[in-house]
């Protein structure tokens, strides 16, 4: 089994979820990759990725569990040289079972083009299915800098646009996905660091 990080960047990025699942089921198709599929009357590859990614918006920091036999030193050179650009790998590392991130991710880090500011209270106002709402997200908010902030994730999701409107009072289009964060504890674990991802990075 192996755990793949990989940018979806370029229009790759106006993609829904359940299409980049089709995008990755060519992919492994087309590079000969054996992975195994589920039992059952309707059987398919045994793929799981992390949290859904907002549309439009890019990311350096997307991860899919593949269930295989080959090797991640291997796996690596051969899908990126059938993928797409805009869902290249960055590193690959072999794991003895699925580390189920769609559930276990807590938090993610994004990269603003807008200086943000710091505030005791983040106040979100946004229109969810023709209602206007307004939301105390603050508890969602982990850190602020200048530029970034660290937002929940998964389960209790803090959609970065919607925070950038508690923030800056504006919506921000240029928003890039660039960690996500398990818990470790009671403290945030990158995912790369937790699961020495960066020492089977592409150099």
């Amino acid at each position: 089994m192996i755990l793949l990080k990989f940018n979806k960047t370029d229009n790759f990025c106006f993609i829904s979820h359940i299409d980049t699942l089709r995008h990755f089921q060519r992919i492994f198709r087309r590079a000969g990759i054996d992975v195994r599929f589920s039992n059952g009357f309707n059987p398919h590859m045994l793929i799981y990725f992390s949290s859904p990614l907002p549309l439009g918006l890019t990311s350096f920091a997307e991860y899919v569990t593949v269930c295989t036999d080959m090797k991640a030193k291997d796996f690596l050179p051969l899908y990126n040289k059938n993928c797409p650009d805009g869902l290249k790998g960055i590193a690959a590392v072999d794991v003895e079972e699925n580390p189920n991130l769609q559930f276990r991710v807590v938090a993610a880090k994004y990269d603003f083009f807008t200086p943000l500011e710091k505030k005791e209270r983040y106040i979100a106002n946004y229109v969810k299915k023709g209602e206007s709402v307004t939301e105390d997200v603050t508890e969602k908010v982990f850190e602020v800098g200048e530029h970034t902030a660290i937002l929940a994730s998964g389960a209790v999701n803090l959609r970065p646009e919607r925070f950038a409107t508690a923030c800056c009072g504006a919506t921000i289009t240029e928003i890039v996905k660039t960690k996500q964060y398990i818990l470790n504890g009671d403290k945030l674990a990158d995912v790369d660091e937790f699961y020495h991802l960066n020492e089977n990075a592409l150099s």
